[in-house]
């Protein structure tokens, strides 16, 4: 459904009239050429959802009628902690982020990761296009980068870190299904023994071999991992 990201939504009245102006207005009336009556999902990101029906349509604005109002629970299970990659690639990541229902994004500054701080601004704009897409109704924290001593810090559950060295295939390990769980991915190069060293020391941190697949780029393991350990859920 169409769908647009209104952050303060929280204030809109069940059955009121809100106008839309400036981006979501030019995405509602040219992007998605809408038509008075066409039905709209407003999402804030903090689980609201929000239908509305538009009523007219001028140059200028988007007159919506709110017509349900609903706040759905936080039921997402995964964190992603990701050596930090291109940034080409880090907004890839972010967008499969906000498709998969990742709680928290954390950069880590590992050995072979890139040296740059990412744009917030840049970031929102990708989570809410991305989350426009998919219908996402909470969308990702994104942390600064880290260093290995700050991410030790971090309350993120079981740790699952994947590289080629680590162990076999795990399905038959079971966690519960609704455990928290981080999935730690390596940047362009991989972790180093050194970041191995870090992470082989963490409580309750497990290595996975994903012995079925090449060589992953760090864009194509987030979803592969997170799929595989969605696996090993009980149902």
């Amino acid at each position: 459904m169409k769908a647009i990201v209104e952050i303060n939504s929280t204030q809109y009245e069940l059955n009121g009239i809100i106008e839309i102006s400036d981006e979501n207005h030019h995405h509602l009336s040219v992007v998605m050429r809408s038509q008075i009556e066409d039905e709209i999902l407003i999402l804030n990101g903090s689980g609201l959802r929000i239908l509305a029906v538009i009523d007219n349509i001028t140059k200028k604005k988007t007159s919506l009628r709110i017509v349900q109002k609903e706040q759905f629970n936080d039921n997402r299970k995964y964190t992603l902690a990701i050596g930090l990659v291109k940034r080409e690639y880090f907004e890839d990541i972010l967008r499969f982020a906000t498709e998969l229902n990742v709680i928290t994004i954390i950069p880590i500054k590992s050995e072979f990761s890139q040296r740059y701080e990412p744009n917030p601004e840049r970031i929102q704009k990708i989570i809410h296009n991305s989350a426009i897409q998919s219908n996402a109704l909470y969308f990702p924290n994104v942390l600064d980068p880290v260093s290995w001593s700050e991410f030790r810090e971090l309350n993120m559950g079981k740790l699952f870190y994947f590289h080629n060295d680590g162990a076999g295939d795990l399905v038959d390990r079971k966690i519960e299904a609704e455990e928290h769980v981080t999935c730690a991915i390596g940047p362009e190069g991989g972790w180093s023994l050194d970041d191995l060293k870090e992470l082989s020391t963490i409580d309750h941190s497990i290595s996975i071999n994903l012995q079925n697949f090449n060589i992953l780029r760090a864009i194509t393991a987030v979803p592969v991992a997170i799929g595989h350990i969605d696996r090993m859920r009980q149902n």
